[in-house]
């Protein structure tokens, strides 16, 4: 991996620990994915190696060099952590729309936990990317 890979890894790593301080600190409060972002905008390892506008092309260009797309042979982090954390946004974006309901706060923290699990996750994955690097 050469420098320029390494510091977009890096970037990532630090931006997936800052969404899960973020998210930890939601889930004492209760607020979902308030400030969390993810993406293909906010990925350093995107925006080096991932210059497909429309991410739904499946240009097999894109991603090419990326290292996670070496480790998983996919495109657009699919078999990674990351595609899990977007299925929880589908799953429960309308949630802040039933807050008149009685399940709102049981589902609010089931969702919250399933939310750092899931960024957890990501983080441990890209630093098992760190580490396949220094093995090399």
């Amino acid at each position: 991996m050469n420098k320029k890979t390494a510091k977009a890894l890096e970037g990532s790593i630090t931006h997936w620990k800052e969404n899960l301080e973020k998210a930890e600190n939601n889930y004492t409060k209760n607020l979902g994915w308030k400030d969390i972002y993810f993406g293909q905008e906010e990925c350093p390892l995107c925006d080096l190696f991932n210059k497909d506008p429309d991410i739904y092309s499946c240009d097999e260009t894109s991603c090419r060099k990326c290292p996670i797309k070496k480790a998983t042979n996919r495109l657009y982090c699919h078999g990674t952590p990351f595609k899990k954390i977007g299925e929880l946004y589908k799953k429960y974006k309308r949630i802040p729309l039933l807050k008149k309901s009685k399940l709102f706060s049981k589902n609010y923290g089931i969702m919250n936990r399933e939310i750092m699990v899931a960024i957890h996750q990501e983080v441990k994955f890209l630093e098992a990317m760190r580490e396949k690097k220094r093995k090399k």
